[in-house]
Order: C-alpha cells, then structure tokens, then sequence
C-alpha cells in the first residue's frame, strides 16, 4: 500500500555505497517522520488587541514549506460553536501566521488545523486573556497532547469521500514501538450525534492499519484512544481532511 509521494533522490545515496534495498528501508523511515507543530508568540497577550501567531510546521527538524492548509481555530471557554477559524499566511522557514483580537479577558482555546506532507495536526492550547494571567505559574501555551505516547498518522495520496482509505498510524510509547495493544479511533464530523468506531490491527510493530470509507468531505475529528493490559489508556485528539470526490 502507498502512503506519501516519493522523492527521487535514491540514485545519489545509492551512489555512495548504499544498496536499493537499504535506501528503501531509509526512504521508509522518512516517509513515516512525523510533522512537528508548535505554536509560538512573543506580544503579552491581552484582549482588544491585534495579537500575532505563528504556527512552526516541521519534519525531522526541518522547516514544512508546503504545508497544504494552515488555520488557526480561536475560542472562548464555553462558545467552541462560536469559534473563530483563521487562515494563515506562509512567511517562509515553515512559519505560518495568522493574526487575532480576543474580544475579552478569559480562558481561549486555539487550534492549530494543519495539513502537510498527507498528515494531519491539530494540537490543543489554552491561554487566559487578561490580568488574571499575570498571576498564574504558567503563562505559556499548554498542549492538550500525551505526554508519553507519540502519534502520527498517515493516507495514501488523497482521501476523498465515498471511496475506502487506508490510514496507518504509527505509535510509540515513552520513545518505544507501541505494540501488542489496542488502537481503537473514534470518528465525526462536527454536527454528527453518532460516532463511528474503528478497530485497527497491528500489522508491524508499532503499526496499525484500519480501512475507512468517508462519506462526506470536510474536516473530521479523529479521537485515538490507546490501550494495553498495563492499564495505559491514553487519548489524542487530530483531524482528518477529506476531499471531494473528483
């Protein structure tokens, strides 16, 4: 099954010493690095004020240049059906930006939306707005992610709906292959009440696969939830991308 697009670039590494089997392997292993996301900002923050935030995209400590879409979701405690979505501007170096007033003092909520390289990121922070933030311990950006489980997900070129897609995610657990567990994903769109649930199967170590046909286009949430006999029952939250059948 293919994952990402190839690059050519395997006749110079063969070049050196390497044979086609080994730089399948390497070429493999960079297919599978996962996009990094972070988000950054220097101003105070404060309500009634254009404030200013970039989104990094990275891959193995490189910069993503050619991320397909970039948006940042803005919310209020409360008022996620109010949110605001942002789309951002490449400045280069494999920073996105996008710029934002909070209306009010208060807790917010932002979500970077990122499609790069047929991955899907959609980390969660929280920030308050105001005086009140002056006075808590933390005043940086707190990412809704595990901190012991490393997730990334990938689909074959394009997923497009009412047709079957392949996703594999690798998983790995305090820096190790997460294997003989249970990788289960629970899947919506926005205003769907029912969930759909999806049980993956272990096909290498530390990788799941599970087929899905879509049925609409759009943005999907896609909840990971991760287990083993251990008693780890781990969730991360991401998004899927489905396109218009064309």
């Amino acid at each position: 099954m293919k994952y990402l697009i190839m690059v050519a670039v395997a006749i110079l590494l063969v070049a050196c010493g390497q044979t086609e089997e080994e730089q399948g392997a390497v070429d493999h292993i960079e297919q599978l690095s996962p996009i990094e996301v972070e988000l950054l900002y220097e101003e105070a923050l404060a309500s009634g004020e254009n404030m200013t935030f970039d989104v990094l995209v990275t891959q193995n400590e490189a910069p993503v240049e050619d991320a397909r879409e970039v948006i940042v979701e803005f919310w209020q405690e409360g008022a996620k059906e109010e949110s605001d979505m942002i789309e951002s501007t490449n400045e280069g170096g494999g920073v996105y930006r996008v710029t934002y007033e909070f209306p009010e003092d208060g807790l917010y909520f932002v979500q970077p939306h990122v499609t790069a390289r047929d991955m899907h990121r959609m980390p969660l922070y929280e920030l308050t707005i105001g005086e009140e933030a002056a006075d808590q311990e933390k005043q940086s950006f707190v990412e809704y992610e595990s901190e012991i489980i490393d997730l990334s997900l990938f689909a074959e070129d394009s997923i497009q709906a009412g047709e079957e897609t392949t996703l594999l995610i690798v998983v790995e657990h305090k820096d190790k292959p997460f294997t003989g567990g249970v990788l289960t994903l629970e899947i919506w769109q926005h205003e769907d009440e029912a969930h759909t649930w999806l049980d993956t199967e272990e096909t290498d170590v530390g990788q799941y696969e599970v087929s899905h046909t879509f049925a609409n286009a759009g943005e999907y949430h896609v909840v990971f939830h991760i287990e083993d006999d251990t008693g780890l029952h781990e969730h991360i939250h991401e998004a899927l991308i489905v396109d218009e059948n064309t």
